[in-house]
């Protein structure tokens, strides 16, 4: 990953799979760190995931950085709804 002082963006795709992996590590050293990754990105895009995995990761950023970073999520149906 490039340094953020050289100005390049970072954008990170996680898989649903993954982000569930992730979640699961609860309070763990690798959660911790993955956590700290994801937030420090410019751009995170979860793909492949549920409405409630959009949701928690939404909801973390929005906890853990209140509100110095723009969320979004996007669902494509009906089961989409509990997400928002």
């Amino acid at each position: 990953m490039q340094s953020k002082s050289e100005n390049k963006k970072v954008a990170i795709l996680i898989s649903g799979t993954a982000y569930l992996m992730v979640q699961r590590l609860e309070n763990s050293t690798l959660d911790v760190f993955t956590r700290d990754i994801l937030l420090e990105a410019d751009s995170v895009i979860l793909y492949r995931s549920s409405p409630k995995q959009k949701a928690d990761a939404v909801n973390m950023v929005k906890d853990k950085l209140n509100g110095k970073k723009l969320t979004l999520a996007i669902g494509d149906g009906f089961n989409d709804v509990s997400m928002i």
